[in-house]
């Protein structure tokens, strides 16, 4: 044969095997989709139907047990009450312990500290003009220092002087004052007090002499007087205490007199100083007394000659430091 007809021939066989295998190609790939839907279709529906099966089943499940738990929550808390409402057994009884008596040291302290404090108590409630500074650790340390023999002389004037000062500024809120309004910078009123004019010092020489400092620090330019008291034996050998000087402000009849005296043990130099002030016509209650120690005989004595007389001092015990003066000036 020749070769145009062996081309020929070779390409209406390939024509004829393409239309021979199409379909059959065709035909298998549309059963292969048909099929993977239907198992997909299959298994979705199996899926749905299980969880239509399960899903009740678990939710009971689930709810049966949140029962189960809250009802042995609820038992577990019964029970715990029953427990702390029920009671206890008692406790049995401690063992008393045998008490001893005080001694009689003891005894003999608390008596003595609760006379003097008792003393102080009367004094307190029982006369208004008779005042004594509260007692604080720092008043009480004062004391202390002026007490002890080993204090130096520098310390004892340092440390008199601190009570000095509170004992004055205390006497000055006892002064009558009076209302008045003042004007701050900022131009506002401010509603406050004065104190009235004509206060005066008059201190009791040597001792007396110590407190001058401390009312110079709070009061400036104060007018301050002097009494002289001098004690003499006489022929039995008894003290005569008697007025060897005095000097005043020529206006002290109108003034309100801080007399000074930091020790007052009997009360007689105080007495014979008011009754030279009484002479000078000065008023009773126009006087308040600047003691530092202060017995309770003392104490007494002055009330009773001039009841209206008041009187102000850190300390009424009857024990008193009668070297102050002494010590104050290093003369001892």
């Amino acid at each position: 044969m020749k070769e145009p007809d062996l081309i020929m021939n070779m390409k209406e066989t390939n024509v004829a095997l393409k239309e021979e295998t199409t379909p059959t190609t065709m035909k298998s790939k549309k059963m292969a989709v048909e099929s993977s839907s239907t198992v997909g279709s299959s298994t979705t529906a199996a899926a749905s139907s299980m969880e239509a099966q399960t899903s009740p089943k678990s939710k009971k499940k689930s709810s049966s047990n949140l029962n189960n738990n809250n009802k042995s929550a609820l038992q577990s808390l019964e029970s715990v009450k029953a427990e702390s409402t029920s009671p206890s057994p008692p406790s049995p009884p401690l063992p008393l312990m045998p008490q001893t008596p005080p001694s009689a040291a003891t005894t003999t302290t608390n008596t003595t500290t609760t006379t003097s404090s008792t003393s102080f108590i009367d004094f307190n409630l029982t006369n208004d003009r008779i005042s004594v500074l509260k007692c604080n650790n720092q008043i009480k340390e004062l004391h202390t220092l002026l007490r002890d023999k080993e204090t130096s002389h520098s310390d004892f004037k340092f440390y008199s002087d601190r009570l000095i000062r509170l004992l004055v500024e205390a006497s000055l809120n006892q002064l009558p004052y009076s209302k008045q309004i003042v004007i701050t910078p900022a131009n506002c009123e401010y509603n406050g007090i004065k104190y009235f004019k004509g206060v005066c010092g008059v201190s009791i020489m040597r001792s007396g002499e110590a407190m001058e400092k401390g009312l110079r620090e709070c009061c400036r330019s104060i007018r301050i007087g002097k009494i002289l008291v001098q004690s003499v034996e006489d022929d039995h050998g008894r003290k005569k205490s008697s007025v060897i000087y005095a000097k005043f402000p020529s206006d002290i009849v109108t003034r309100k007199i801080l007399l000074m005296y930091p020790i007052m043990t009997s009360g007689s130099t105080v007495n014979l100083a008011i009754n030279v002030l009484k002479e000078h016509n000065v008023a009773e209650s126009n006087i308040l007394v600047l003691c530092l120690f202060s017995t309770p005989a003392g104490i007494q004595s002055v009330n009773s000659q001039y009841p209206d007389v008041h009187i102000l001092t850190s300390e009424i015990h009857p024990s008193v430091p009668t070297d102050f003066g002494q010590r104050y000036f290093g003369t001892e």
